[in-house]
């Protein structure tokens, strides 16, 4: 069966983005490059990708630091690299099961991901360590926002209404201009 054989294939870019592996695109039946790729959005610059190579390299001489993982995960999601995204947050929820903002970005690359159960799951343990914890997390409007979407699409309304609400409550006044 030709038709899907490439589907699972990497690919390796060359020069500066040697480090980083994208996953081919699969081609369908006699679809050349030009069908297959749409116009490109922005490549990711340089300095983000150094910047994640550089990272990368301190998270290998400290594999406990969690700051450096986050960092990286957010680096990653810059990059729409959603798999590193999720590799750097398990590695730091491996360290410290606390982290909040781990359980966060690693909803948000589910979601990129189109996996919305387990972006449910990990908002839902996100939540649930915002709402043991003291003090205040700036993002909180913006998690509850995301499960609120992902509840919605799986058509549980009540729990995505409620999301939304919580969001609007905890969404930081802005002052006037």
């Amino acid at each position: 069966m030709k038709l899907f054989s490439n589907l699972f294939k990497k690919k390796e870019k060359t020069g500066p983005e040697a480090a980083v592996v994208e996953e081919e695109r699969p081609t369908f039946g006699a679809q050349g490059p030009a069908d297959e790729e749409p116009a490109q959005p922005d490549e990711p610059s340089p300095s983000l990708l150094d910047a994640f190579n550089r990272l990368q390299q301190q998270v290998d001489e400290s594999p406990e630091d969690t700051a450096l993982l986050i960092r990286m995960a957010e680096i990653a999601c810059q990059l729409k690299d959603y798999v590193a995204m999720q590799d750097a947050c398990e590695r730091a929820i491996v360290v410290d099961s606390s982290l909040l903002r781990a359980h966060h970005l690693y909803a948000e690359a589910c979601q990129a991901q189109h996996d919305v159960i387990n972006a449910i799951a990990m908002s839902t343990k996100a939540i649930m360590l915002l709402e043991g914890q003291d003090t205040t997390y700036p993002q909180a409007a913006d998690l509850y926002r995301l499960r609120g979407e992902l509840l919605m699409r799986v058509g549980d309304k009540a729990g995505a209404e409620a999301d939304m609400q919580k969001s609007v409550s905890v969404e930081p006044v802005r002052p006037a201009r």
